[in-house]
């Protein structure tokens, strides 16, 4: 029994690369576009007249060519004159739902705007409708768009095409796929022709996963000379509060080193964590029991007599003359 469509393409398909055709993932999109590398399938190199826009209809594929600055045969963007939702990624695919034209509410707000533009120029506009809000439209197409850049020759630059696919619905499930074509099934796609514009995204990508997992070198000539709290290094990880194990900032590094450093003469580091996780260790294994002994100044040098040993008591005198100062309430 032969099959119910043509052996090879009619002559005239009309506007669109392909009249009737379903995309199901990259590899019907690889065959498409090498129909049309091999001249099979035409390549649209203009844009769509308003009359083509209006026929657009479910099934519809095609293939065109990104080109900058209106390089001849190609196009600087697709457009088919609808308004279409934010796109969806599903698969191989960018989705994008149509929706309706414009609604009374936006009618009534440009009208706002003109009028208030009229009256007083420097007025800030009020917000138009986000893209996002507007409904879809009930009997609207449902646009699949996938890119590739295409190697035709040795040392030239790739190429790079677009197909964009309209259905409506669930007709995609009655919708001729690449099989239902004898020229297109007996396509085989060569390697190395066709590869996917989503790659450069995926390298930029792995970029910032590289750049995420080395942490950034710390400037400052400060960072070297820093010692963490020695309980910072023995206490128990406790869930919810994140670690204090980080460097200071230059600007206070060079205040707080020489407390750091007198800290660690003390006995904490002789702390074990606790065998209940969660558990604060002790206060006395965290701060010292006897009398802090102020670091020693370059400018202020510690004298012999001035030691925790030389505190003297207050004398009568000076408790009469503190006890002046007081406030009767």
């Amino acid at each position: 029994m032969s099959s119910p469509f043509a052996a090879r393409p009619v002559d005239n398909l009309g506007h669109a690369t392909h009249p009737a055709l379903h995309l199901r993932d990259a590899r019907d999109a690889h065959v498409v576009f090498e129909a049309v590398r091999l001249g099979i399938l035409p390549l649209i190199t203009r844009r769509l007249t308003a009359s083509e826009r209006e026929q657009l209809a479910s099934g519809n594929v095609f293939v065109w060519e990104e080109a900058e600055h209106k390089q001849v045969g190609g196009l600087e963007r697709w457009t088919d004159g609808r308004r279409w939702s934010q796109s969806r990624m599903r698969g191989d695919y960018l989705f994008y739902e149509e929706k309706i034209e414009t609604t009374p509410e936006e009618k009534e707000a440009k009208a706002a705007r003109r009028a208030r533009r009229t009256l007083d120029p420097f007025a800030a506009p009020p917000a138009p409708i986000r893209r996002q809000d507007r409904p879809s439209k009930p009997d609207g197409l449902t646009k699949q768009t996938y890119s590739t850049h295409v190697h035709t020759r040795r040392g030239e630059p790739p190429r790079k095409w677009h197909v964009v696919a309209y259905f409506s619905g669930d007709d995609y499930t009655r919708l001729p796929v690449v099989e239902n074509y004898e020229y297109l099934r007996n396509i085989r796609v060569p390697e190395g022709i066709f590869t996917s514009a989503k790659g450069n995204i995926a390298r930029f990508g792995r970029v910032l996963e590289d750049a995420d997992s080395h942490e950034p070198p710390h400037a400052g000539r400060d960072y070297h000379d820093w010692t963490p709290a020695p309980w910072a290094l023995t206490s128990p990880v406790i869930r919810g509060v994140p670690s204090v194990d980080r460097p200071m900032s230059s600007s206070s590094s060079s205040s707080s080193s020489a407390t750091l450093r007198t800290s660690s003469q003390y006995s904490v580091g002789q702390h074990r964590p606790s065998s209940a996780m969660g558990t604060l260790p002790r206060l006395a294994t965290v701060v010292p029991v006897g009398p802090l002994t102020p670091p020693a100044s370059p400018m202020h040098p510690t004298s012999p007599g001035s030691g925790p040993g030389s505190y003297k008591p207050l004398t009568a005198e000076d408790r009469r003359v503190l006890n002046s100062f007081r406030l009767a309430l």
